[in-house]
């Protein structure tokens, strides 16, 4: 539905046209009245109408003027202008101002309704040819996306196009002697409901969210490989955001928008494109490896850290996990959960210090990162079945 305003000075003739025309048949939704320019330039901050009908010789603000300022707010906005004189002077300003249509009063309701109708059709032709292009444009992106990937997977594959490859770098802002890296972006894990069979338009979703970022911002090229790992070719210049921190960034920004388990893998610097498929190929061999090096690093972090305030939320973070994710793979690998096992590796390091000499509890709870020594007695008599002074009395003196 389209929206038309009527500006008129004579209250009779602006309310006439907004009651006696059959605006539902013209596809009208919405029509308002001002009477006189100022108010109608009001009106249209309100609310930007797509079809005017407006008298010339108005009080405060003539007709010419309205048209003149509204065209520089809107042009495709259509015109019809209203007026008593017959005068050729009017027409041609109207026609220099590219007003659509041109009414002498009183005006006849049928050609006023004709008019109308013939620039609702001409705006109905501009949107759908709109439209159109639109979709011309989405389905010619598309197919340059896909040509491109085909070219970077077979660069990556054999080492061919390799000209072709140095070429879409320059042109994506890389410049000449620029170092490089090369960073791979798996995502594992069930998606939401909304996602729910939809993987294809989700992996589309999410290689759009980090070309956007990366590409527009000249940053580096995205493009997904043949297993639907997405593979970041990043600049390392002056004047480009450093890899690991748009990485991070774009980590939390899809792990905020999609349930899924988000892992980066980074390479080394690079001084020449050419070894661009060497790197991606040692990433793949990380990627693939098997996920018990990451429950490892996990476990040796909890062992070197027993004494911080440890949470699993800071663990996956190190990984690039979503926390779901960190947690299903680390209890499947070790067999307890991950806040458990930190649990029972505190109790056994607070065994250990409370046989070997006398210490205080705070002393030692405070080593195995408990602030709160009450409830570091509470957690170690639930663990061993005996407070902390309990158990060094009968390891120290038996």
């Amino acid at each position: 539905m389209y929206s038309v305003l009527i500006v008129d000075d004579e209250r009779p003739m602006r309310e006439g046209i907004a009651k006696i025309l059959p605006w539902d048949q013209l596809n009208v939704g919405r029509v308002d009245t001002a009477d006189c320019g100022v108010k109608a330039l009001q009106k249209m901050e309100e609310h930007m109408p797509d079809v005017v009908i407006t008298d010339i010789e108005m009080q405060q603000m003539d007709g010419l003027s309205l048209i003149q300022q509204m065209n520089q707010r809107n042009p495709e906005m259509r015109i019809i202008v209203l007026t008593g004189h017959d005068d050729f002077a009017y027409v041609q300003q109207c026609c220099r101002m590219e007003v659509q249509d041109y009414l002498l009063k009183p005006v006849d309701e049928e050609m006023l309704a004709e008019a109308v109708d013939k620039q609702i059709q001409e705006l109905g032709r501009k949107r759908t040819e709109q439209v159109k292009k639109q979709v011309l444009d989405r389905v010619h992106g598309y197919r340059e996306q896909i040509i491109r990937e085909r070219m970077f997977r077979e660069y990556l594959a054999s080492g061919k196009r390799a000209q072709e490859v140095h070429q879409e770098l320059a042109e994506a802002g890389c410049l000449p002697g620029e170092e490089l890296r090369v960073a791979l972006l798996t995502t594992e894990g069930n998606p939401g409901e909304e996602w729910e069979d939809k993987k294809e338009l989700l992996d589309f979703s999410v290689k759009s969210v980090c070309a956007e970022r990366v590409e527009t911002g000249r940053d580096g090229l995205v493009f997904q490989d043949q297993d639907g790992a997405l593979v970041f070719i990043l600049f390392e210049g002056e004047g480009h955001c450093q890899p690991k921190e748009l990485m991070n960034e774009l980590w939390k920004l899809l792990q905020d928008e999609y349930d899924l388990a988000i892992s980066i893998y980074y390479g080394d610097k690079l001084s020449n494109f050419l070894e661009i498929a060497q790197s991606y190929r040692h990433l793949r061999l990380q990627w693939k490896q098997d996920t018990d090096d990451v429950v490892s690093l996990a476990k040796k972090y909890i062992k070197e850290h027993l004494g911080d305030n440890l949470t699993v939320t800071e663990l996956a973070a190190q990984y690039f996990l979503s926390v779901a994710y960190f947690s299903k793979l680390f209890k499947k690998t070790v067999g307890v959960g991950c806040n458990y096992y930190i649990f029972e590796k505190r109790m056994e390091r607070a065994k250990h210090l409370l046989s070997g000499k006398k210490q205080r509890v705070s002393q030692v709870a405070s080593e195995v990162g408990y602030n709160d020594v009450n409830y570091f007695s509470l957690s170690f008599k639930k663990y061993t079945g005996l407070s902390p002074a309990e158990y060094q009395e009968q390891q120290l003196y038996p």
